[in-house]
């Protein structure tokens, strides 16, 4: 018994059971000292898995570009279908409007994603180089929206682009010639009125062109309806190169012209040597036009960058005399139904052209008549006619309504004799003809004489003619004569009377039936009254009362006149050196000479209703070195109602 004791100790002391008991008393002694129980490591937490970054792409760049290289040319139609609207109110017809006229010519698909409210541009650069130069050429569509555009044109390619811009292949046609660039569109998000647009054109222009039309051209402010722009810049290096080489190839174009003197030469060279002049001082072009329900307005500026051609200095001369219209023109009677202005210009710019002008005829007259005729009509023309146009003038044509009604009333019916017939269209031609006034800055003496020679020179070439060809016909005369009757002409004026013979009638057998009387045109030459000294007017017609009675109201106006007239305000508002107009009753004339009275009943108060043209100059500035020529075109919607009823009518 005491030895399995003994044994038990033992195995208690034994090396597996020792670690245990020593821990075990070193945990009971720490805590019997007092001291902290051991730290427990923490456990970290799991880790949160990262977020997975997806790369977005940046907004397209919508930022305006620079001018592209080359670019000659651009322009808009801001309201297309306002404007489509005025138009078809001036004319009272059904005219198709923008949408409808887009639909016809695109396809309804495509035109319903146009917004036709907003504006169309296009623009025009030159590429390549002087040799061989190519015009690329954009246009510029408003739509409506771009994720609309997307799904109506799905049926196309639509393919991604960078900056946003979708590439759709298939919808502009094919080039017409298998060595012309593919044509292109594509279309993005812009900024300005419309929200996209679709740009069309050739690859080359695409690339080249329709950054500018999306980013810059689409934000450029809208000063007219229509506004196009011309530079010369891009092309003025190519056109300062044809300038010098134009004598050497004008030259060999004219050597092997055997039959060519040296004054149609030099004529030639000058002329076309002074139209490339004219290209290189070109320095910018702008057409702006309104179609507004009150009418067409339409202002042509053509700017300069220097004045080297006569043609230039001629245009830009003068602009100290802009004015308001000369007190000849107000003065016109109220029934002219077209008229036309010049001031005075510098005499001196016309005296090359005047030379080549003249030694040119000499040329030319050499082999048809004596030398001193020809030399006759040389001075006649270049020495005392010209300077007489270079002094200003004005001019006035019209009708007396009632006269002409009256003529063309008188028909002739079915049993009218041929002469009776003959009778009557010679009534109406001469009320047609009417009256035209000149109002010259000449003394009426010298105007005179000039128009005396003119008759006496031409009547002479006549009879040589004649003579030449043992013709038996009657040829005209000339005489003067006194006042018509009941009619006071004021001292000094001269009237004479040409008297152009007509052919006699035959019948059918050839037997003659009767001689008709001459036609006989009238010419007044009277002073102007003491308002006007050394000024004259020329007045010529077939009716002699008529003329005679319209040169005198002219001379000395009274209420009514063409200023009193209330369609003239816009014309009296507007400064020019020169300029014409034109009313519907001119257009009326060959209805009412052709249906008689019924014609002029129906006429309306709407023919005087003036449209007008007018030009003036503007002096040099930093903006147009070489000046500027600006000419302004206004239609009232009544001109373009009257004129459109007149010709529809039957």
């Amino acid at each position: 018994m005491r030895k399995l004791l003994v044994r038990a100790r033992a195995s208690s002391l034994s090396p597996i059971s020792a670690p245990g008991l020593a821990l075990g008393g070193l945990a009971v002694a720490l805590i019997a000292c007092g001291g902290p129980p051991p730290p427990v490591a923490p456990i970290a937490p799991p880790e949160k898995p990262k977020p997975v970054e997806i790369a977005v792409a940046p907004p397209p760049d919508v930022s305006p570009v620079p001018e592209p290289q080359g670019l000659v040319a651009f322009g808009r139609v801001a309201h297309a279908e306002a404007s489509a609207t005025a138009i078809a109110s001036w004319t009272g017809m059904p005219i198709p409007g923008a949408k409808e006229a887009l639909g016809a010519v695109l396809g309804d698909e495509l035109a319903s994603v146009i917004d036709a409210d907003k504006p169309f541009d296009f623009a025009v650069r030159v590429a390549g180089n002087m040799r061989a130069p190519s015009a690329q050429f954009v246009v510029s569509v408003p739509l409506r929206s771009l994720d609309e555009a997307k799904a109506k044109l799905a049926k196309f390619t639509l393919t991604p682009m960078p900056n946003g811009v979708i590439k759709v292949d298939g919808l502009a046609p094919p080039p017409k010639e298998e060595t012309d660039e593919p044509r292109v569109c594509v279309m993005a998000a812009t900024p300005g009125s419309a929200p996209a647009r679709l740009v069309c054109g050739d690859q080359g222009a695409i690339e080249s062109l329709a950054p500018y039309a999306m980013r810059t051209l689409s934000i450029a402010p809208s000063p007219s309806d229509v506004h196009v722009e011309m530079r010369f810049a891009a092309v003025r290096d190519s056109l300062e190169s044809v300038r010098r080489l134009l004598p050497a190839l004008a030259g060999g174009m004219l050597d092997g012209k055997k039959d060519m003197g040296p004054a149609t030469r030099d004529i030639i060279e000058a002329a076309v040597g002074d139209l490339a002049d004219f290209a290189v001082d070109s320095d910018r072009v702008t057409l702006d036009i309104d179609a507004k329900p009150e009418g067409a307005k339409a202002r042509l500026r053509y700017s300069f960058r220097t004045q080297q051609a006569t043609l230039t200095k001629m245009l830009v001369a003068g602009a100290k005399e802009v004015g308001f219209l000369p007190p000849a023109l107000v003065g016109l009677p109220a029934d002219v139904d077209m008229a036309a202005w010049t001031r005075p210009g510098d005499p001196t710019l016309y005296d090359r052209p005047r030379k080549l002008f003249a030694a040119f005829l000499d040329e030319t007259l050499a082999g048809e008549m004596p030398g001193a005729d020809r030399k006759a009509i040389i001075a006649l023309l270049a020495d005392r006619t010209l300077p007489i146009f270079q002094g200003g003038m004005v001019f006035g044509r019209g009708y007396d309504l009632d006269a002409l009604k009256a003529a063309a009333a008188a028909k002739d019916g079915a049993s009218a004799s041929d002469k009776q017939r003959a009778e009557h269209k010679a009534a109406v031609a001469t009320q047609a003809v009417g009256y035209t006034l000149l109002r010259l800055e000449r003394p009426a003496s010298q105007v005179a004489l000039v128009i005396k020679d003119w008759a006496t020179l031409g009547l002479k070439v006549m009879r040589a003619k004649s003579a030449k060809d043992k013709s038996k016909q009657p040829l005209p005369t000339l005489r003067a004569a006194g006042a018509p009757a009941g009619v006071k002409l004021p001292p000094g004026t001269t009237h004479l009377e040409l008297s152009i013979p007509r052919p006699v009638r035959h019948d059918d057998k050839g037997k003659v039936t009767f001689a008709p009387k001459p036609v006989v045109a009238h010419i007044f030459i009277a002073p102007s009254d003491s308002s006007a000294p050394g000024t004259s007017w020329v007045a010529v017609g077939l009716d002699p009362k008529l003329v005679a009675g319209r040169m005198l109201a002219a001379r000395t106006p009274t209420a009514p006149t063409l200023g009193t007239r209330p369609e003239s305000k816009e014309l009296l508002a507007t400064a020019s050196r020169s300029g014409f107009l034109v009313t519907p009753r001119l257009a009326a004339l060959v209805k009412i000479a052709d249906r008689g009275d019924r014609a002029a009943a129906s006429s309306s108060a709407d023919m005087f209703a003036t449209a007008f043209a007018t030009s003036a100059p503007e002096a040099p500035t930093p903006e147009a070195l070489g000046g500027a020529f600006v000419t302004t075109i206004f239609v009232p919607k009544q001109a373009i109602g009257a004129t459109v009823s007149t010709m529809m009518r039957r």
